[in-house]
């Protein structure tokens, strides 16, 4: 599958500094639900800290 993705115009692999960027960023996927009862899908190491990253700040 990733030599389909590769065939797309423009893309590239990563470099291997690249890829480290990358892993190990953002925590677990997290489903959360906000203080208004919305849910919100996000990476994080928490819900506490999705939720105040991505719901409404005025609840």
């Amino acid at each position: 599958m990733l030599n389909k993705i590769l065939k797309l115009e423009g893309a590239s692999t990563l470099s291997k500094n690249e890829q480290k960027e990358i892993k190990g960023k953002g925590g677990d996927l997290l489903a959360c639900t906000c203080p208004d009862g919305s849910r919100v899908i996000a990476h994080g190491n928490s819900c506490e800290e999705v939720i105040g990253q991505f719901c409404a700040a005025d609840m």
